[in-house]
C-alpha cells in the first residue's frame, strides 16, 4: 500500500506551489511543499535481476525467470506478407467453398477490424476461437495493443508451450503477470518496463512501456471477449492447446460443442454447404501446426464427400500418402477407414497453404534418416529431436482421422456422445497411438556387430534374492501356494530343464508344464547363460519393443541368432563386471532351448505373450493367458493341473502381474480358499494400512459401480497377497508397492525423478484397477464359460458403467486436492522412462 509524506519548510514563498486541503472548519493552506509516494513492495521472495543478452540493461524478471517479447516480428513468422495490412500475420481463407480462417497472433486492432471485415461480408455469426496454451500480454503502444509473451530467460526465442496448461490456468498466468509488472514498474519514478522487439539484432531494445495501471496491460480475454459486447453475433472461446503433439480429448469436445450451441448443424451433402453462415476465426502465434490442427477439425465438420480413395499396400506403403504402420492399423480397423483417411486428406490439402500435415511427417522422417552423425538441436540428439517430431505429427494426423470418424458416426445424432467418451470406448485406438513409434522393431543385428550395442548378462549378482539357484538353476522361483501358478527369472537351458523336470516329477505331480515368456526385448542364450541387447552408454536399460507380438519378436531373435553365429567373438558386459571378451561356440533363442527340452520330455508348451513392464497390462494379454488355459484340458481333469509357468527378466513385475491373472482364472474354475470371505482376510495393523490394503478413494469408485465389488476386491487382495507371500525377500507387493512409489515421488529430489515416480504409482493404481475389473469380468461371464472376451467385455460393459473414465482420470485424490497432467492414461504412455535411448531403425 503506498504511503503518502509531506515536506514542509520553515520559509513561506507565495511564489511556490501551495496545497489546499478543507475540512469541516475552514480551509488550510500548505505552502511550499513537495509530494512524494513510497511504493512498498508486495513481494515477499527477493527479485531477480537478468539481462536478455551481453551489453543490454539488467532489469528485474517476471516471475523471476521471464522476458516479455512481441510476439510478431513479420520477417521471420509473417511468411504471406498480410501483417502490414491486417495487422496479422499469415492471414488466409483455407481453399474450397468453406468459410474457415486462420492467422498469427493479431493487435487488438488487427483482431476488430479482421471482425468488422467479417460482418461486412454478411457472415452473421463468427466462432472466434483462440487457440494458445501460453500467457499473451497487450500492451498499449500509441493507438492500438501489441501482444508480448513471455519467454524464459534461458530460452528467450521460444514461448511457454506444451505445459499442458488449462484455460483457467493461462487466463490466472496472465492477470498475475500484468500485476507483477505493474508492481515493478511502480519502482521507477516514470513507471515503465521493459519490453523487447527483435531479440536477434536488439535493434532499438529495450523498450520501455507505460505499466501504471491494468489499462496498460491487456489481458486475452479482455482483448477478445469484449469483441462479443459489440456485435452479439461472435462467439469467443479459448482452448489450450499444445504446440506439439495433440490436444486432449476435452478440448476437442470443447471445440464440438461450440457448433453445437450455436446451431443444428445441417448434414449437408457436398452441395449445401452455401447455407453455413459462420465463420471460424482461429488465432495462433507462429506454430502453425497449432493452428492446423484446429482448423482442420472445423473443417471435417462441413465437408459431406471426398475423392474415391487410393488402396493402401501394406508391403509397399506410400509415406507421401502417410502410410505408415499406425495408419495401415487404424484404416484397417475403422469402419469406412480408408475412405475416412481420403477426406482427411482432402482437408488437409485445402489447409496446406503454409503447413500440409502429411508433408511434415515425410520431411521430419527424411531429416531424421539422413543424419549419420548426430548432433544437438535445441539441447537434444537431432535424431531425437526428428523422430519427436515425426511422431508428434503422426499423431496429429492420427487424431484427425479418429476425429473425422467419430463425426461420421456421431454426426446425424448430433453427437449424442462425445469424442472423449467416443475414443475411451474403443481402447484399441488407444493401443495404436500407444505404439506409434515402431523405429526399433526395424533396427538391424548390425548394430550389435558395429560395437553400437553390446550382449548384456541377465543374470548379475543379488538378482536371485530367494535363493532359488541351489534347486533349479534358475532365479526368483516360487509358487503361488495351493495353485498351480509358478514364476522365476529368465532361465538358461539347464534351468529350464531343471525347472521342467522338477515340476513333472511324482513329488510335484504336474502332467503338464507350460511357459509364458513374457519379455518384450530380445534374448539370446550364449554358452548357456542368457543375454540381453543394450546401449553401450545404458547397459541398466532394456531396449524394449512394446506393441510387438510374439511371433515378430521370435524372428527378431532368430535374426539376432544368426549375426552372432556369423561373428562368434564378442565382447560381453555384466551390469557390476567389467567388459570381457567371448567366443561362443553354442547360441540358442528361446524358442530353440523349449524345442531342445521338447526332445526330452513333450508334457512341455511354449507361449510368447510380450508385456508392458511395471503398467497394466493390456486387455489382449488378459485374453492371451485365459484362452491358453481355458484350452488345457487338464485344468479340469487333473487335480494338480498343468503346472503355469511365467518368467520376464528378473521375475519380479510383470511375472507377478500374469501370475495374479492365472491365479484369479484358476480360483474361478476351481474355487477360492479359505480366507475370501467377510471375516476371513488376515488383519492388519499398521501404519497407512488402509493404503497398503488399496482402499483409495478411486478405488473404491470402482468398487462401488461394479456388482458385488467388496468382495471381487477381496478376491483380488487374497491372491496378491498369496503371490507375494514367497516374495517377501522380493519386498514386491503389487498392492503395496502403489504407496511405496508415490512415498518416493514425495522424496524426490528432481522434477524429472518426481514426474517419473509420480506416473509410476499412478501406473501400478491402473494395474491394481484392473486386476479388480478383470475379476468382474471373471464373476460376470462365469456363467457362458467366459464366451466373450475381456477386451470385448470391457468395451461393451465396462465402458458404459464409466470404468474408462476413471481409468483416464487416476489421481491420488486421498492426498491432493485434484488430478494431474498425468491423470489420462495418454499422458502416462507419453513417459516411457526417465532415460531416452538413442535413436535407432526406421519410422515406419
Amino acid at each position: 500500500m503506498a504511503q503518502r509524506y509531506i515536506d514542509l519548510s520553515t520559509e513561506v514563498d507565495d511564489q511556490k506551489a501551495h496545497l489546499v486541503r478543507t475540512n469541516e472548519v475552514a480551509p488550510i493552506i500548505i505552502r511550499n511543499c513537495r509530494e512524494e509516494f513510497q511504493h512498498v513492495s508486495e513481494f515477499k521472495e527477493p527479485i531477480v535481476y537478468g539481462r536478455i543478452a551481453e551489453n543490454m540493461p539488467e532489469h528485474a524478471l517476471i516471475q523471476n525467470q521471464f522476458f516479455m517479447v512481441k510476439d510478431v516480428v513479420p520477417a521471420d513468422i509473417d511468411r504471406l506478407g498480410t501483417y502490414q495490412q491486417y495487422l496479422a500475420p499469415n492471414l488466409r481463407k483455407m481453399n474450397g467453398p468453406y468459410p474457415v480462417y486462420g492467422m498469427g497472433q493479431p493487435t487488438k486492432d488487427g483482431l476488430s477490424n479482421f471482425m468488422s471485415h467479417l460482418r461486412e461480408e454478411n457472415f452473421k455469426t463468427i466462432l472466434l476461437f483462440n487457440l494458445r496454451e501460453e500467457p499473451v500480454l497487450f500492451v498499449q503502444d500509441e493507438f492500438d495493443m501489441i501482444p508480448y509473451s513471455p519467454r524464459h530467460q534461458d530460452t528467450p526465442d521460444n514461448c511457454i508451450v506444451n505445459k499442458g496448461f488449462r484455460v483457467s490456468e493461462t487466463a490466472r498466468m496472465e492477470v498475475d503477470m500484468r500485476r507483477e509488472i505493474i508492481d515493478l514498474a511502480a519502482f521507477k519514478d516514470d513507471q515503465r518496463f521493459y519490453f523487447y522487439d527483435d531479440i536477434e539484432n536488439f535493434k532499438e531494445d529495450p523498450h520501455m512501456f507505460r505499466a501504471a495501471y491494468e489499462d496498460d496491460l491487456g489481458v486475452s480475454e479482455e482483448i477478445y471477449s469484449r469483441l462479443t459486447f459489440n456485435n452479439s453475433g461472435i462467439r469467443y472461446l479459448r482452448l489450450c492447446l499444445p504446440s506439439e503433439g495433440v490436444p486432449m480429448e476435452t478440448d476437442i469436445d470443447a471445440f464440438v460443442t461450440a457448433f453445437i450451441e450455436l446451431a443444428a448443424l445441417p448434414v449437408a451433402s457436398s452441395h449445401s454447404v452455401a447455407d453455413l453462415t459462420w465463420t471460424t476465426s482461429f488465432i495462433c502465434i507462429a506454430h502453425i501446426y497449432t493452428l492446423k490442427c484446429g482448423q482442420l477439425e472445423r473443417s471435417i465438420i462441413v465437408l459431406a464427400g471426398a475423392k474415391t480413395p487410393y488402396p493402401i499396400n501394406d508391403k509397399s506403403p506410400n509415406f507421401d500418402r502417410a502410410e505408415f504402420a499406425a495408419i495401415q492399423q487404424l484404416v484397417h480397423y475403422l469402419p469406412e477407414g480408408l475412405h475416412i483417411k481420403r477426406q482427411v486428406d482432402v482437408i488437409i490439402d485445402q489447409c496446406g497453404e503454409l503447413h500440409n500435415m502429411r508433408t511434415a511427417i515425410l520431411e521430419s522422417k527424411k531429416n531424421l534418416e539422413s543424419i549419420t552423425e548426430d548432433y544437438i538441436i535445441e539441447g537434444k540428439s537431432a535424431k531425437q529431436h526428428f523422430l519427436q517430431r515425426c511422431v508428434h505429427d503422426l499423431q496429429r494426423y492420427f487424431y484427425a482421422i479418429c476425429f473425422n470418424a467419430y463425426l461420421h458416426q456421431e454426426f446425424r445424432s448430433l453427437f449424442g456422445i462425445t469424442f472423449t467418451t467416443w475414443m475411451q470406448s474403443q481402447p484399441d485406438l488407444y493401443n495404436i497411438l500407444r505404439n506409434l513409434n515402431i523405429s526399433e522393431r526395424r533396427t538391424s543385428p548390425d548394430l550389435l556387430i558395429r560395437g553400437d550395442r553390446f550382449l548384456v548378462a541377465d543374470d548379475y549378482l543379488g538378482l536371485d534374492v530367494l535363493s532359488s539357484q541351489m534347486d533349479v538353476k534358475t532365479s526368483n522361483f516360487r509358487r503361488v501356494p495351493g495353485l498351480p501358478v509358478y514364476g522365476m527369472a529368465q532361465p538358461s537351458r539347464e534351468g529350464l530343464s531343471c525347472v521342467a523336470n522338477h515340476l513333472l516329477s511324482k513329488k510335484q505331480g504336474h502332467p503338464l508344464v507350460v511357459i509364458f515368456n513374457l519379455r518384450d526385448d530380445l534374448v539370446i542364450e550364449c554358452n548357456g547363460a542368457t543375454y540381453g541387447v543394450r546401449e553401450a552408454d545404458f547397459l541398466d536399460e532394456p531396449i524394449v519393443m512394446p506393441g510387438i507380438t510374439g511371433s515378430e519378436i521370435s524372428e527378431r531373435e532368430e535374426q539376432l541368432k544368426k549375426a552372432i553365429k556369423a561373428k562368434k567373438n564378442f565382447q560381453v558386459r555384466h551390469v557390476d563386471q567389467p567388459v570381457e571378451a567371448r567366443e561362443f561356440n553354442s547360441v540358442l533363442t528361446v524358442t530353440d532351448m523349449v524345442d531342445q527340452l521338447k526332445l526330452q520330455t513333450k508334457e512341455v508348451m511354449y507361449h510368447r505373450i510380450p508385456m508392458w513392464d511395471d503398467s497394466a497390462p493390456a486387455e489382449k494379454h488378459f485374453d492371451q493367458i485365459m484362452q491358453i488355459i481355458n484350452g488345457l484340458d487338464e485344468v479340469n481333469t487333473d487335480e494338480d493341473g498343468p503346472a503355469l509357468v511365467f518368467q520376464c527378466r528378473t521375475g519380479k513385475g510383470r511375472t507377478t502381474t500374469a501370475m495374479a491373472i492365472a491365479g484369479l482364472i484358476i480360483s474361478h474354475k476351481k474355487g477360492f480358499p479359505y480366507g475370501t470371505k467377510p471375516g476371513e482376510e488376515e488383519r492388519v495393523s499398521l501404519p497407512n494400512a488402509k493404503y497398503t490394503q488399496g482402499h483409495y478413494k478411486v478405488v473404491q469408485d470402482v468398487v462401488r459401480r461394479i456388482p458385488d465389488g467388496q468382495q471381487v476386491k477381496r478376491e483380488v487382495d487374497f491372491i496378491l497377497n498369496q503371490c507375494s507371500d514367497t516374495m517377501t525377500p522380493m519386498h514386491y507387493h503389487m498392492r503395496e508397492i502403489i504407496f511405496v512409489t508415490y512415498n518416493k515421488m514425495k522424496k524426490s529430489k528432481t522434477s524429472a525423478e518426481q514426474t517419473f515416480q509420480k506416473k509410476r504409482s499412478l501406473d501400478y493404481l491402473e494395474r491394481y484397477i484392473y486386476l479388480i475389473l478383470f475379476n468382474t469380468y471373471l464373476h460376470c461371464e462365469r456363467r457362458t464359460k467366459w464366451s466373450s472376451s475381456f477386451t470385448s467385455w470391457m468395451t461393451n460393459v465396462a465402458a458404459k458403467a464409466g470404468m474408462y473414465e476413471i481409468l483416464d482420470n487416476l489421481a491420488f485424490l486421498d492426498f491432493e486436492p485434484s488430478a494431474c497432467q498425468l491423470r489420462t492414461r495418454r499422458a502416462r504412455w507419453n513417459i516411457h522412462s526417465m532415460v531416452t535411448l538413442p535413436t535407432r531403425g526406421h519410422f515406419v
